[in-house]
């Protein structure tokens, strides 16, 4: 029976993840159509149609649940991140060199990076660091764009405002991470050779 199988073709789309909700919804619309159509191609028997009706109704409601959990969970740290405005941050226990951390923040969670420092996040970033013990500093998003050059964000950006210590940059790396509380009373940012294990500063942006 042709209702029966597109059901079961939906309810398997149904099975995916809040992530991924939304290509799988656009599939579903798809089946309720067809089943609209046949409805509309005139199936005679009464119940197969009543079947068919709910079956709709059914699908539809669970389109909608999904598609509401998966808007919540966006706006949703992961467990452990700390929140500030409309982003996630996370200063994992392992280190890494700053070539290695995108991809140590991203096995994290898929929408992880390496945090862009904001002018309005500024003041949190050096707190949450310092805040991390026996930590000597954590890598951020910033690197030197060419040999000499600007520095500039992950996403090519250039930094809106610096939070240099003083000094900084002195020329002894192409990649940056903010002071930790080992380095006494050093804050802000500070350039070093980007092979060298630190801490890194993860960033999961919500909008």
């Amino acid at each position: 029976m042709v209702s029966s199988s597109l059901l079961l073709s939906a309810a398997a789309l149904l099975l995916v993840s809040p992530s991924t909700a939304s290509s799988a919804s656009g599939a579903v619309q798809d089946i309720i159509e067809q089943l609209s159509t046949g409805c509309r191609a005139g199936i005679d028997d009464s119940a197969a149609v009543e079947e068919i009706r709910l079956g709709q109704e059914e699908i539809s409601e669970m389109v909608t649940s999904i598609q509401k959990q998966a808007a919540q969970e966006a706006e949703e740290c992961p467990s452990g991140w700390t929140r500030h405005r409309d982003s996630c941050y996370l200063i994992p226990l392992s280190k890494s060199s700053w070539y290695e951390a995108q991809h140590h923040c991203a096995a994290l969670d898929r929408r992880a990076r390496l945090a862009t420092v904001a002018p309005s996040a500024g003041d949190f970033t050096e707190q949450l660091v310092a805040s991390t013990r026996g930590s000597y500093g954590a890598w951020i998003g910033l690197s030197r764009l060419e040999q000499a050059g600007e520095f500039g964000w992950i996403d090519g950006a250039r930094p809106v405002a610096t939070r240099w210590n003083t000094g900084e940059p002195s020329g002894d790396g192409d990649c940056v991470h903010i002071w930790g509380p080992e380095h006494g009373a050093a804050k802000g940012w500070n350039d070093l050779p980007c092979h060298i294990a630190s801490h890194i500063l993860c960033q999961i942006k919500l909008r």
